[in-house]
């Protein structure tokens, strides 16, 4: 969540990963895999798989609140291997 209460910082992002996941592939031929400290509702996690279909996220959170691994489930389905 935090990454949204900015949001010129919201609006730059998902061109910079986006960038950068182009360039990871063309130089290496692997993934963007980005690692996330705190997974709340989801929303940054899923600014950076929209990015580009070349991002992998790797989230840490302690998954305490009721409604996360429900989350968790339904981005995994979208985004197969990709988180």
């Amino acid at each position: 969540g935090g990454i949204f209460l900015y949001p010129r910082q919201q609006s730059m992002l998902p061109s910079i990963v986006r960038q950068l996941a182009g360039w990871m592939k063309q130089s290496y031929n692997r993934p963007l895999r980005l690692c996330e400290t705190g997974f709340g509702s989801g929303h940054s996690a899923v600014m950076f798989l929209e990015s580009s279909p070349n991002v992998e996220v790797y989230t840490f959170d302690k998954f305490d609140r009721p409604y996360q691994l429900e989350v968790v489930k339904m981005l995994s389905a979208k985004y197969p291997n990709r988180l």
